[in-house]
């Protein structure tokens, strides 16, 4: 538990970084000035969508694999579906 508060913490810290590129002064920048900002927000957010995506695809949680609940490993209702189809 301590390891996931860890990393949704870290998690945190990574978008809360996106800002350093916004709440600089835009006004006085250039046009590859801005390009140049937009590409680092760009990027630092697909670094994390990546990164969330591998938690997400890599995480212990039990999931049902009729349909994809993970909070139990199956479901009443799946059960029931399979019960039926016995």
């Amino acid at each position: 538990m301590k390891k996931d508060i860890k990393r949704l913490k870290d998690l945190r810290q990574k978008i809360s970084n996106i800002w350093r590129h916004t709440e600089m002064e835009l006004d006085d920048l250039s046009r590859a000035g801005l390009k140049k900002q937009l590409f680092a927000v760009s990027r630092d957010i697909n670094d994390l969508v990546v990164e969330l995506s591998t938690e997400i695809e890599t995480s212990k949680g039990y999931t049902c694999s009729h349909c994809e609940s993970d909070e139990v490993s199956v479901c009443e209702p799946c059960l029931d579906d399979m019960e039926e189809k016995i």
